[in-house]
C-alpha cells in the first residue's frame, strides 16, 4: 500500500494522519512519510522515518518533538552545514463533536457542526432527548448516563466538546470525566456567576490552574446572542476560531490595526 492509500484509509478511519515530505536537500533527494500520529510518538521513538537520509532523522525528530502542530509548516533544518526543507502537513478525518446534552440549544448546534463536516455524537439520558428525531444529522446518538458515556466514547486530540447539559449537577459531572484529556476544544455552558462558582469549587478540589484555564466557559463568542440557534452561532464560531487558532476578532477591526 502507497503513501496515498495509507493516507485515505486512515481519513475513512476517523483517524489523524500525519505526512512529512522532503522537499528540499543538498542532494537529489525525495522522501514522503507519513504515520497515524496525532501527537508524533512514532517519530520521536524512533519509529516511522525509514527512508529517510540518516543524518537528518535526530535533527527532525528533535524538531517534531517541541513543535505542536496547528497548521501546515515548513521545517527548516541544519544538518552538519547542509540545510533541509521538510514540509509537514496533517490529513484529519471527518472530526468528532461530542455534545453533551439534548436540549434545545443542542439541535441547532448539532445541525451546524454537521454542515461544517464535524462528526456529531449526541449524548443524553433522556430518551426523549436522546433519539433520531431530534437530531437526524447527528453521526451518532448515546442514550446513557453522563458519565459512562464519556468512559465509552472515542475522544481524540482532533475531538471539541461541548457541554449544554440541562444543568449544574449534570456540567459540573461532565467537566470532571473531561479534566485531563487532550482535546482541541472543550466548552461549557453557563452564567458568569455560575461559572465562577465552578471554577472555585474545582481549584478548592485542588485541580490544576492549567487545566481550568483550557476550558471555554462561558461558552461561545459574545455576539449577543439570545436564542438557541443565536447562542448555538456563537458557540460554533469559538470552535472554528479556536480549530483555526484565530482571533474571533472582527476582520474590519484587523484592518484597522494592520493600518493603524
Amino acid at each position: 500500500m502507497g503513501v496515498f492509500d495509507e493516507i485515505l484509509t486512515a481519513i475513512r478511519k476517523k483517524q489523524t494522519q500525519d505526512v512529512l515530505t522532503l522537499i528540499a536537500a543538498p542532494a537529489a533527494e525525495s522522501w514522503r512519510g507519513n504515520i497515524v500520529s496525532g501527537e508524533q510518538a512514532e517519530w520521536i521513538q524512533g519509529r516511522g522515518l525509514e527512508g529517510l537520509p540518516e543524518a537528518l532523522r535526530p535533527a527532525l525528530r528533535q524538531e517534531l518533538g517541541k513543535t505542536v502542530w496547528q497548521r501546515p509548516t515548513l521545517l527548516t533544518l541544519s544538518v552538519g552545514g547542509d540545510v533541509y526543507q521538510v514540509f509537514w502537513d496533517r490529513a484529519v478525518g471527518r472530526p468528532r463533536a461530542i455534545v453533551l446534552g439534548g436540549g434545545h440549544i443542542s439541535q441547532p448546534l448539532v445541525e451546524m457542526l454537521a454542515m461544517l463536516e464535524f462528526a456529531p455524537t449526541v449524548v443524553d439520558d433522556r430518551p426523549e432527548f436522546a433519539n433520531p428525531c431530534k437530531f437526524p444529522r447527528a453521526a451518532h446518538i448515546v442514550c446513557q448516563p453522563f458519565q459512562k458515556a464519556l468512559l465509552q466514547l472515542d475522544i481524540d486530540v482532533d475531538s471539541v466538546v461541548v457541554i449544554v447539559t440541562r444543568g449544574h449537577r449534570y456540567d459540573l459531572e461532565c467537566l470532571r470525566a473531561m479534566l485531563g484529556k487532550e482535546v482541541r476544544y472543550l466548552g461549557m455552558i453557563g452564567s458568569r456567576r455560575r461559572v465562577r462558582g465552578i471554577m472555585a469549587m474545582l481549584k478548592a478540589e485542588g485541580v490544576a490552574a492549567e487545566l481550568l484555564d483550557g476550558i471555554h466557559t462561558p461558552i461561545g463568542l459574545d455576539i449577543g446572542a439570545e436564542t438557541p440557534a443565536e447562542i448555538a452561532v456563537s458557540i460554533v464560531a469559538e470552535i472554528i476560531s479556536t480549530v483555526r487558532n484565530a482571533s474571533g476578532q472582527a476582520l474590519y477591526r484587523q484592518q484597522e490595526e494592520q493600518h493603524g
